[in-house]
This record gives C-alpha cells, sequence and structure tokens, in this order.
C-alpha cells in the first residue's frame, strides 16, 4: 500500500521475496490525494484508512470498505467526527490487540463457572501521527480505541481510557496533585515560577543543572497497591529534549521530557511503575546527569 504523486494511494501486489511489485492490485481514481493508509481485516470485510494531503497540518481522514483488495471499493467517508480533524492526527497505523484476560476474582455466575476464567480479547487500536513541522521532535503519536461494527469504522476521543473484556472504557478517576503545592519540597535552587498556561499558573522550575534542584511529592495516593501510569504535566522550552530522574518509593526512573511550544505551554509525559496502598508514596524529581530537568506544573495519578 502506498501512495505516488503521480498516480495516486494504490495497492500492489509484492514478488514472494518482498523485493519488486509482481502486479497492480488496485488504483484509485486520480489524483486522489490521499496518503498515509493503514488496512485493517474484520471478518470478511477489509477497511481502508487513509489521509488526504494537507501538508503537515492534520485533516479529517476518511476511510472505504471492500471484500477484496482488488476491488470494488466504497465510497471515502469520516470515521472521526467532522471538523475534529481526526483529532489532531494523520492516520499511521490501526493495530489488532489480542490476548486473554484473566479474572482473579470473577463476579458474573457464568464467569465463575468457566474453567480457566477467561475471556478472549480482541480489540482495536487507532495509531495517529501528530506532525509538528517547525521542530519534528515535538512530533508525537496518539492511540485511540477504533471500534468495527459491520462495514461502520468509529474513532472517538479519549484522554485515558482502559481496554477490558468486552468494551473500550474511560480510565479511573485520578488526582492532580500540583507540583507548587505548600505539601510538596523544594530544594537545591528549585521554585516557583509563573506558567499562565499551567494549572495554577503556576509551576515549579530549576530542576536539576549545577545547584542540583529537586522536586519532591511527599503524599501521592493509591486506594490499592498496583502498577500504573503516571501523567507528568511539564514544559520545556529548549528545541531538545530534557531529562530528569524520577524516583518513585525509591525506584529511580529515566525519563525523557520533549520540547513544549514555550514555557506556557504544558505537554504531557508518562511513567509506569508501582504504587503502594495509601498516601505514603513519594515521587521526587531531579537531576539525570547534571542536566536541568523540564518544569514541573502537575501530576495526574489514577485512583485506583
Amino acid at each position: 500500500m502506498f501512495s505516488k504523486r503521480v498516480n495516486g494511494l494504490r495497492i500492489d501486489k509484492l514478488s514472494s521475496d518482498y523485493l519488486t511489485v509482481q502486479s497492480s492490485t488496485y488504483l484509485w481514481a486520480n489524483p486522489t490525494s490521499f496518503e498515509a493508509s493503514a488496512l485493517y481485516k474484520s471478518g470478511n470485510t477489509y477497511f481502508y484508512f487513509a489521509s488526504h494531503e494537507s501538508g503537515w497540518d492534520p485533516n479529517d481522514n476518511v476511510y472505504c470498505t471492500a471484500t477484496s483488495l482488488s476491488g470494488p471499493w466504497s465510497d471515502w467517508a469520516l470515521f472521526a467526527p467532522s471538523g475534529t480533524k481526526t483529532y489532531s492526527s494523520q492516520t499511521a497505523g490501526v493495530v489488532e490487540v489480542n490476548g486473554t484476560v484473566m479474572y482473579s476474582n470473577p463476579s458474573s455466575p457464568e464467569i465463575r463457572q468457566a474453567s480457566k476464567q477467561t475471556l478472549l480479547l480482541t480489540k482495536i487500536r487507532y495509531m495517529g501521527d501528530r506532525w509538528v513541522s517547525t521542530n519534528l521532535m515535538r512530533s508525537t503519536y496518539v492511540w485511540l480505541p477504533l471500534t468495527i461494527s459491520g462495514t461502520t469504522a468509529t474513532l472517538n476521543n479519549k484522554v485515558n481510557w482502559v481496554l477490558n473484556s468486552n468494551s473500550w472504557s474511560s480510565g479511573p478517576s485520578e488526582t492532580t496533585p500540583e507540583a507548587e503545592a505548600s505539601t510538596n519540597t523544594f530544594s537545591g535552587g528549585a521554585k516557583v515560577i509563573a506558567c499562565s498556561g499551567c494549572s495554577g499558573s503556576k509551576s515549579i522550575g530549576y530542576i536539576g543543572g549545577s545547584p542540583g534542584g529537586k522536586l519532591i511529592f511527599p503524599n501521592i495516593s493509591s486506594s490499592v497497591a498496583t502498577t500504573t501510569t503516571i501523567r507528568i504535566h511539564y514544559t520545556n522550552a529548549d528545541a531538545s529534549q530534557r531529562y530528569s530522574s524520577v524516583v518513585v518509593n525509591g525506584v529511580s526512573h529515566v525519563v525523557a521530557f520533549i520540547p513544549t511550544p514555550d514555557d506556557d505551554t504544558p505537554g504531557a509525559a508518562t511513567l509506569t511503575v508501582p504504587l503502594n496502598s495509601g498516601s505514603a508514596n513519594t515521587v521526587v524529581f531531579e537531576a539525570y546527569n547534571g542536566g536541568w530537568a523540564p518544569n514541573i506544573d502537575r501530576l495526574m495519578v489514577p485512583v485506583s
């Protein structure tokens, strides 16, 4: 699957060694002005996803369906709401997640009666590119749940989400501890600075560096002992990434923080770590190899 500016979007059959094109399978009407294609098969139906050509800027991506790669293919249709520009992304891939979910304490009688207490899991994820032409290091991916029903594909936007046995669901509620909270500790030159786009219009800057600035969140809460993903809101106005040693309950992790548009527009990084039950979890931001860490706005921590 590929696109050529002269011949448009197309599907070709490769030779057995994948090194040459053996024959043309399908060529959309030229000029098609589509690119960034991805293919997914559900039952006997092929779903072909593609983006319009709009340079580095996102657009409302589309899809079509067929029961054969050689067509006929249906008309193009939107799979995300019109005007969302596919949630500011361009199609990069569609991935099927296959596996088995085991329930240690199943809730329904049907599952309790199953000898292995397992359910088959098959779900589909959309991956989109979020390009930033002025600094490609700022380009990121977004992963979103994709729903296939018959010959219809639907993409919904979620800040966070959970993959379970029968559906996609919203992620758990979160606490949002502020970096500048009076319960936190700042040392070695780390201090409160103004940040117009940050929560509370403040963040903690001057972490790391030669003074060894440090920010400590001493009382992060979790209702259960679990491995979970913390989101870190931060700013980094440099042209390249900054690094921080993030120490969670005494265990150090090196986290890279890619550039943000400026020091007033937060980005988000993630870190998956074990948390203990209760409110005595600690999260510390400090220098990595003597460099400057980003400015920290707040954390987003799942309650459960």
